[in-house]
């Protein structure tokens, strides 16, 4: 159970993670977090023999993302570089 849970929420990290990344980069976060994460996972599953738990923490996480993308994330598109604004202690009033 204890090995499920960790999986899931890495999992579903990751996936958020690569969710959340402004889309010129989704290429890289793929391949610097989701596929590294993705393999040292199913080895470590095909090690302990554990594939269904692995089958069912890669349900949960893609279960979380897809509802985290449908409350939260097709209202508020993860931002793009021209968006972000600084505000310094001259511009507060």
């Amino acid at each position: 159970m204890g090995n499920l849970v960790f999986l899931a929420i890495a999992l579903g990290l990751v996936l958020l993670a690569w969710q959340r990344t402004a889309s010129r980069f989704r290429w890289l976060t793929l391949a610097a977090f989701v596929l590294p994460v993705a393999y040292f996972s199913y080895r470590w599953a095909l090690y302990r023999e554990q594939i269904l738990e692995l089958r069912v923490a890669v349900g949960a996480a893609l279960v979380f993302n897809a509802l985290f993308w449908l409350v939260y994330g097709r209202t508020h598109p993860p931002g793009h570089k021209g968006e972000i604004t600084v505000v310094g202690m001259e511009d507060v009033e």
